[in-house]
């Protein structure tokens, strides 16, 4: 198995290639000269973040652009702004559900990405996007999109593993779902570029990259993104309509917040939190598992 960086980590063979072609299109000197973006889809908890970071290195490694915790951003108007001042940049845009979750945001959020995409081609930015639900944006960024990334885990087994979907087989899987209502990863995901990827932001990780990558800035540019969009406590407990719980819940999922901590920062009791969460956890089993369960990885 290939080791690369200058950290050593490993990167699944035929996922290399995969990755040197989209690199030669935003970066290569006989490349088209254009922009690269991709989708990192999973649910929480599943890696998506590290795997972009992983891959942000590799991106680095090969083309000399500079990459850190400052390439990752949470707020889409900043990201813009760094991507109109800049050129040729890595960038990551990790959990836009933490805007999209909101209905005021959401419509916001989306015209701001449309823009993002159109002026990003003469920039010739390499951008990630992780997402949880790959059909949150609508067909323009879908067909803008160069491949997709489906990062998950597989069931009872600590391990994390990715699938890789070409471009047209992404917007296939978004057209069956928009259509049927089914996601048809095994249909549409690559054969052989899939496998598993080292957790290289764990300092228990031989190979990590933690030398490098400021998580101090990660985590506070992490709670700067909670504060402008996260209700004060006064607003939390006027408030007891299933809507606004469910936001608070995937909120704090996305994040990979405890539910203590949760009830801390809201200023509510540990027990009503939980009820918050088991109750989510109990619907999405009861709407998704039967539908769903012959298309999961």
């Amino acid at each position: 198995m290939p080791h690369v960086t200058k950290y050593n980590f490993f990167m699944e063979k035929h996922l290399i290639p995969v990755m040197d072609s989209l690199i030669n299109r935003c970066d290569g000197d006989k490349g088209p000269k254009l922009d690269t973006f991709i989708l990192v889809e999973g649910q929480e908890g599943t890696g998506k973040t590290t795997f972009s970071i992983l891959l942000g290195y590799y991106i680095a490694h090969k083309t000399g652009r500079p990459f850190g915790a400052e390439n990752l951003f949470f707020d889409i108007e900043e990201l813009i702004k760094f991507a109109q001042e800049n050129t040729k940049q890595i960038i990551i845009w990790d959990e836009p559900a933490l805007q999209m979750l909101s209905t005021d945001y959401r419509n916001k959020v989306s015209v701001s990405f449309k823009r993002l995409m159109m002026m990003a081609r003469k920039q010739r930015h390499f951008i990630m996007v992780n997402v949880t639900y790959f059909y949150r944006f609508d067909s323009y960024i879908l067909d803008r999109c160069n491949g997709m990334v489906r990062v998950y885990r597989n069931q009872g087994k600590n391990e994390s593993r990715f699938r890789w979907f070409k471009e047209k087989k992404a917007r296939q899987l978004f057209e069956d779902y928009i259509t049927k209502r089914k996601k048809m990863y095994n249909k549409y995901g690559s054969k052989f570029v899939r496998g598993s990827f080292p957790d290289i932001l764990s300092p228990k990780h031989k190979n990590n990259v933690l030398a490098d990558w400021d998580n101090d800035l990660y985590e506070h540019n992490k709670d700067e993104a909670i504060k402008k969009i996260t209700p004060k406590p006064k607003e939390v407990l006027s408030q007891s309509n299933k809507r606004f719980k469910r936001y608070i819940v995937r909120l704090a999922m996305s994040l990979n917040l405890q539910q203590k901590e949760v009830a801390e920062r809201l200023g509510l009791s540990p027990s009503s939190v939980n009820e918050w969460f088991v109750k989510e956890e109990q619907e999405e089993k009861h709407a998704l598992l039967p539908k769903y369960a012959s298309n999961n990885e």
